[in-house]
């Protein structure tokens, strides 16, 4: 139960070949993210859909949220098929403690509109 990393698990190896369902959610993500204890996060599959699965709990601003929970400590951040977005990039930007970052088969992500501002990012869940 180390609270210094958030890891989700590639849906891939839950079902080989097979659609499945992701269990991350953006509560989920953003309640896994401590404040003052997250160095790692990786997220794999994280998207409203993809080739083999779906999270229905999907949120666009969700990533954005949990890399501001944790910018003082984070150190490492890994996406694998997930959406980046110019949020995700600015919240990247404020982690001064950064010194792993990793983006593999990632996609321009849907970008929320243009009526959320930098405040909404950094609201608490």
């Amino acid at each position: 139960d180390d609270k210094t990393i958030v890891d989700s698990t590639h849906a891939e190896m839950l079902t080989p070949g097979q659609p499945c369902i992701g269990n991350l959610t953006s509560e989920s993500l953003l309640s896994s993210c401590m404040e003052g204890q997250t160095k790692s996060i990786f997220l794999n599959c994280y998207d409203e859909s993809g080739r083999c699965f779906k999270c229905p709990g999907y949120d666009s601003l969700s990533i954005s949220k949990a890399i501001n929970k944790v910018h003082q400590t984070l150190t490492c951040f890994s996406l694998i098929e997930c959406p980046v977005n110019s949020y995700t990039l600015e919240s990247l930007c404020a982690c001064q403690e950064l010194e792993g970052l990793s983006f593999k088969m990632c996609k321009g992500g849907d970008t929320p509109s243009t009526s959320t501002s930098s405040k909404q990012l950094n609201e608490p869940t």
